[in-house]
């Protein structure tokens, strides 16, 4: 029996033990492991899903590298840089510029993926729908990982105007020249309009903030 995943149709043997993570820091709080090693069990599957805390790349490295580990989950603060590591992403992640789900074929090889903007997105839509909105103006709050995901979410769903804001100003800068000009750096509350007209507000801030 054979699962297929990551960039293509990569196959891992069901039957050989393996390890997951969720990694970031912090992760102490993640319900991930409750709900994969659920899973896990429902499908009598010999995987073990945890939690890697750490803050450091190499050590994230190192782990992927273990020949029982089958895969990740990525968040803060490594959604961007972990595409350091990896040997091939997916079009979506190449173009976000931030990975969330990692995969290791089967010859041994790191492929990065981006969900986040899928889930962003179908999330939204069903909203908007039953709220007989039309996607035309946005806010991001936050310019990292999850950021970037929300503005391909958003820039792909048809928004015309989309204003970032950052602590950082050349944060939202620079994610404002790499999807384009219906993005706009909002660095004061005056600068982004109508707050009444705004359809959609998305906080990618991280909750420990």
């Amino acid at each position: 029996r054979r699962v297929h995943g990551g960039i293509g149709q990569y196959p891992i043997r069901l039957m050989e033990k393996r390890k997951f993570y969720v990694i970031g820091y912090p992760v102490a709080m993640s319900a991930s492991p409750t709900i994969h090693n659920t899973a896990f069990a429902y499908h009598n599957l010999p995987w073990l899903y945890e939690r890697f805390e750490t803050q450091n790349i190499s050590e994230v490295k190192s782990l992927l590298s273990e020949p029982t580990t089958g895969g990740a989950s990525i968040t803060i603060p490594f959604k961007e840089e972990i595409l350091s590591i990896l040997d091939e992403v997916t079009a979506d992640a190449k173009a976000i510029g931030a990975v969330n789900t990692i995969t290791k074929t089967i010859d041994g090889r790191l492929s990065g993926d981006n969900t986040d903007w899928k889930g962003i997105r179908n999330q939204l839509i069903l909203q908007l729908q039953q709220s007989n909105r039309k996607p035309v103006t946005a806010l991001i709050c936050g310019a990292g990982g999850t950021g970037r995901s929300a503005a391909f979410a958003f820039s792909n769903m048809g928004f015309e105007k989309i204003y970032i804001w950052n602590r950082t100003k050349s944060r939202a800068e620079e994610l404002c020249r790499l999807f384009g000009a219906k993005f706009i750096v909002c660095d004061d509350e005056k600068l982004c309009g109508n707050w009444e007209s705004l359809d959609v507000v998305m906080c990618s801030i991280p909750g420990t903030e």
